[in-house]
Formats: structure tokens, C-alpha cells, sequence
């Protein structure tokens, strides 16, 4: 019920190898942010637990910068 007032982007990074979180549950997520007509993005970190250095990669960074660069463009 409350995800139907997240006005702002959401950026949900999930570790591909994440013993703790299924990644189906990011996956869920993601599509009931879409459905209810929030901005998200789902990224898949390769290789990634839950946390650890593959969120830290130059390339994970990006993915970040990106994505603020994208969102917040706007305000």
C-alpha cells in the first residue's frame, strides 16, 4: 500500500550472489515500484554477495553516477 506514494527514483543494486537476499526479492520489488508508477532501476551486480567489493568497482560507481545523472537532471 505505502509503495503507491515513493515519489522519488529508486536505484535497488542486488548482488547476483547474495546469500541472505534472493535476488527474486529485489526483482518483486523493482516490478511493484513499476506497476505503481515509481521510477526504478534494477542492477544485478555480477559475482556480488550481499555487499563486498564488487559494489566498490569502478564499473558499480558508474552505474550509480549514471543514474543520478539520469534522476536528478530534472531538479
Amino acid at each position: 500500500k505505502k509503495i503507491k506514494n515513493i515519489k522519488s527514483p529508486i536505484l535497488i543494486m542486488h548482488g547476483e550472489k547474495d546469500p541472505g537476499v534472493p535476488l527474486s526479492q529485489s526483482q518483486r520489488l523493482h516490478k511493484k515500484l513499476q506497476t505503481a508508477g515509481a521510477q526504478s532501476e534494477l542492477q544485478v551486480i555480477t559475482g556480488a554477495g550481499h555487499g563486498g567489493k564488487e559494489f566498490q568497482t569502478p564499473e558499480a560507481k558508474q552505474l550509480v553516477l549514471d543514474f543520478f545523472s539520469k534522476t536528478l537532471k530534472d531538479h
